[in-house]
């Protein structure tokens, strides 16, 4: 996922909430997926926004036409800043603001980028390490060595890579995946920026250099930092909400449907719809993976009936290379009469049709098709039909996708 694919797969998310509310109220899981600007509540100039920037990332716009684009469409809606807060942060229109937005975002998706590439394991073996410093020289430099060294400490001796920072220069070096970078963010990000308008970054650090600084000195550490990382847009992820106000971490989450679920102090988050299509390609080539696509939510307490099991909101709903190639095997030209063809479109609605009206039972034999677990079958009124298998047990399975056909329209 490039930096403008990344933009464009953030949620826009609407919020009255400032900057400090945002970071004590929001947890990390549903902000890192978020596309928000404190105190933003216009939702449509919000998706416009986040348009156009991922529109400069192609090159294809510049900043100055971007906040152009802004100030029209605050205009269009009738935005006007109170007196006391004209031209300053606090005003949604000024100059200070919408390059704030605009610099803020796209470091964002390139940072993020960047990150990603840092998880292929070629690279990650020659530059196993990054090198926090400053890229651009700020008014106000932030007091970066206390920073680095709190979050260091906090972590503990067998909890980081990172060096001690001597000095304002640091150093500052750690593995590319050593919780410190996270911890060090203003956004719970392991990759920059790590507050606003700040003018630090990272650059890689080689093998060699890293040796040199005893970051391989301890295995237990080097396991544990060392190599690559799943993608977090591409997995189920998880943070603490302990301590936040649970009215506005729900509404926060209300946007992300069944993408997000809240349950016993955690919140859970499922990547977007888009990164089915990976599984469905995988399918093709006969690559093995799967991603989690949704939580059972409020559908818990049917499926408890139906499974005689107390089964928790937080369970997972779960797509793989195996049910995606059988569907489009078995179904992708389908020859009974009342039904039709399983596209490669129906795979990537699996997520609303699970969230639309219909009802769930147990799976039959012949839906189960020998599996000899727990199976259960979800017949939306739609017309589709989806067969998940019961896997890991407990209070807490997992439905993985088996099976899917539709009828014909006209059909019962």
């Amino acid at each position: 996922m490039n930096a403008r694919d990344f933009l464009k797969a953030l949620l826009p998310v609407t919020t009255g909430l400032g900057s400090e509310e945002i970071s004590r109220h929001i947890p990390d899981a549903i902000r890192a997926q978020s596309f928000f600007s404190a105190r933003t509540v216009y939702a449509e100039h919000l998706a416009q926004t986040q348009a156009d920037i991922a529109r400069a990332l192609e090159g294809k716009l510049s900043p100055a036409q971007i906040r152009t684009n802004m100030r029209l469409r605050l205009a269009a809606l009738g935005y006007a800043p109170d007196a006391d807060k004209r031209g300053g942060l606090r005003d949604l229109s000024s100059d200070e603001r919408l390059s704030l937005i605009i610099n803020q975002n796209t470091q964002r998706a390139r940072g993020y980028a960047d990150w990603r590439a840092s998880q292929d394991e070629d690279v990650l073996d020659a530059f196993p390490a990054r090198e926090l410093y400053r890229a651009v020289r700020t008014g106000k430099p932030r007091d970066w060595r206390g920073r680095w060294n709190e979050a260091r400490d906090a972590l503990g001796e067998l909890g980081t890579s990172a060096t001690y920072a001597e000095s304002s220069l640091g150093p500052f070096v750690a593995f590319v995946n050593d919780p410190v970078w996270a911890a060090l963010s203003r956004f719970g990000d392991p990759y920059p920026p790590f507050d606003y308008n700040s003018g630090m970054w990272v650059r890689d650090v080689s093998r060699k250099d890293a040796e040199a600084l005893g970051l391989f000195g301890d295995k237990v550490i080097v396991e544990k930092f060392a190599s690559p990382r799943i993608d977090p847009m591409q997995q189920v992820v998880s943070s603490s909400a302990a301590g936040m106000d649970a009215g506005l971490v729900r509404e926060w989450m209300r946007p992300f449907g069944a993408r997000a679920v809240l349950a016993e102090g955690r919140v859970y988050v499922a990547p977007e719809a888009s990164v089915i299509g990976q599984v469905i390609e995988h399918a093709r080539r006969n690559v093995q993976s799967s991603v989690g696509v949704g939580f059972v939510g409020n559908l818990s307490e049917s499926l408890s009936a139906v499974l005689n099991k107390n089964v928790r909101a937080r369970a997972s709903i779960e797509i793989g290379t195996s049910g995606v190639g059988h569907t489009l095997k078995a179904h992708g030209n389908e020859t009974r009469p009342d039904q039709r063809d399983i596209t490669r479109e129906d795979i990537m609605r699996i997520p609303q049709i699970i969230r639309s009206p219909g009802r769930w039972r147990a799976s039959t034999p012949e839906e189960k098709r020998g599996y000899s677990g727990d199976a259960v079958t979800f017949i939306a009124d739609s017309g589709e039909t989806l067969v998940f298998h019961v896997r890991a047990g407990g209070l807490q399975p997992r439905l993985t996708f088996f099976n899917m056909w539709a009828k014909k329209v006209g059909t019962v």
